[in-house]
């Protein structure tokens, strides 16, 4: 018998133009429950709706608060590429998988730092969409890192649900 809990998604980054594309797919699925949003100053109407249904939205970026008061399996990155990296490695260390729509890293520590947090993980916690493979640390990245290279999400959904439930 198939589990009817749904992956419970955070999205960082959810009022920017990649974030808000990513969460308007994400509430298309039957398979998906927003569980929190983080967001800088600016909202949208979708991001209000949801908030008016209970979802809870951060503002000015604030991850911390999310973590501490949202359960949620996954959450999607989508903001700067400056942010990736530390926002990249407190989801990690929280134990979340994390789906970045950015390079994976710009330098080759921030994937050795990736590959010191997810050795101790039984299951690869980390997935992106997007790459430059022919940076030296995306090389190193596809080496060294039980990472999945996507086109879609939906890749992600069907291994996450096949993980967490």
């Amino acid at each position: 018998m198939l589990s009817t809990k749904k992956i419970e998604v955070a999205i960082v980054g959810a009022a920017g133009k990649k974030g808000g594309e990513y969460l308007t797919s994400l509430l298309k699925r039957p398979d998906i429950k927003i569980a929190g949003l983080v967001i800088n100053k600016t909202t949208t109407p979708q991001i209000e709706k949801l908030e008016k249904e209970g979802v809870k939205v951060f503002k000015n970026g604030d991850i911390y608060s999310l973590l501490s008061q949202v359960s949620f399996d996954t959450v999607l990155v989508s903001v700067p590429h400056f942010q990736h990296d530390a926002m990249t490695t407190q989801f990690l260390n929280a134990n979340k998988y994390v789906i970045k729509e950015k390079p994976l890293a710009f330098l080759n520590p921030q994937v050795e730092n990736y590959q010191t947090i997810i050795s101790t993980k039984k299951i690869p916690p980390l997935f992106t969409t997007v790459q430059r493979s022919i940076l030296p640390s995306f090389v190193k990245a596809k080496s060294e890192l039980p990472l999945m290279k996507l086109k879609s999400l939906k890749p992600v959904i069907k291994f996450l649900m096949k993980k967490i439930h």
